[in-house]
């Protein structure tokens, strides 16, 4: 698995903000508010992270510059997936195949 993109990494990182670079050298402060139980299948594991935008802020499914105090700098591709009291939000999907086969039972 990707280190720089684990469950782990980000589960450490909920609650706090994020810089998102947006066209025309704008930015955005968002929110980590979700960070998804990691999902396993046979040569699979997954994980999905969801951010918050502000109310004022919409933005389209795209790949995304972001930044944070202790996570540094990465791209990642953001989907909208509806909007709430307090705004929009915001999820990646990170899937990793297995350098190993899964353990089964029996």
């Amino acid at each position: 698995m990707n280190e720089e993109f684990s469950r782990e990494r980000f589960a450490g990182a909920l609650g706090s903000k994020f810089t998102l670079h947006a066209a025309e050298e704008k930015t955005v402060e968002i929110e980590l508010i979700e960070v998804s139980d990691t999902r396993e299948r046979p040569n699979q594991v997954s994980f999905s992270i969801v951010f918050l935008l502000p109310e004022f802020y919409n933005a389209e499914q795209g790949l995304y510059d972001l930044t944070h105090d202790e996570l540094g700098a990465f791209q990642i591709f953001l989907v909208p997936i509806g909007s709430g009291k307090r705004g929009a939000m915001l999820e990646a999907v990170f899937n990793f195949l297995r350098t190993e086969p899964a353990e089964t039972n029996g």
